[in-house]
């Protein structure tokens, strides 16, 4: 069955937990066109999750050719706008394909439950380092707090230090001489520095491998 085959419409949708235990006798087994959105909807069988205690039952929406789901949410947030009685029963594999998709459904809704508590819980743990770093300030603390923070695998307080570094660059100084002698005597410290001056950020970054640190020293 893949049209929907409707004895019964309404102008407009309905969520299926206000339809199930109504006098329109829908129910697992119906055949039902889902509004999947503003201006569509899909026919399907409709299969309904037996009574859960204390938690609102899923409802899922299959259609048949071909096979898809069309709707898997809670029965309070699916809507149908047709419904009929099918001349046939529903296959099996039908109510197994929705109970899988339920099943995959609360997993990853569960996962972000999950993920959004361990969000809430870093950023609460941020504000109160932040709290703590701001104490240590505003009571001269010395390193030994940042010392307990580190060891309890927490952030330490975060200082600015001055890091005097040693790099050594080679750059091409362009220089006129009567010969290669010349030309290198004729350098001059000016020279070299306009040469770099003229080099771009990333051409001065692309220029050495490496650098060696000579002092630090705290602001």
């Amino acid at each position: 069955m893949s049209d929907v085959n409707v004895a019964a419409s309404v102008a407009v949708s309905s969520p299926v937990s206000d339809l199930v235990n109504s006098s329109a006798g829908i129910g697992s087994g119906s055949w039902v066109a889902a509004r999947v959105s503003d201006e569509n909807v899909a026919g399907g069988w409709l299969v309904i999750e037996d009574e859960q205690t204390g938690a609102e039952r899923w409802c899922a929406v299959i259609s048949a050719d071909p096979v898809s789901v069309v709707a898997a949410a809670p029965v309070s947030q699916v809507e149908l706008s047709a419904w009929s009685v099918p001349d046939g029963s529903m296959p099996s594999w039908v109510a197994l394909l929705a109970a899988a998709q339920w099943d995959t459904a609360r997993a990853r809704s569960g996962a972000e439950q999950a993920r959004r508590a361990l969000d809430e819980h870093r950023n609460r743990l941020e504000a109160i380092v932040d709290a703590a770093h701001q104490y240590a300030d505003d009571n001269d603390l010395c390193s030994r707090f940042d010392d307990f923070m580190f060891e309890q695998g927490l952030r330490a307080r975060s200082r600015d230090y001055a890091v005097s570094v040693d790099v050594r660059l080679r750059v091409s100084v362009t220089e006129s001489g009567h010969d290669a002698d010349s030309a290198s005597q004729n350098v001059d410290r000016n020279a070299v520095a306009e040469a770099i001056y003229n080099l771009s950020r990333y051409e001065l970054r692309d220029m050495f491998d490496d650098f060696d640190v000579v002092d630090v020293e705290r602001i």
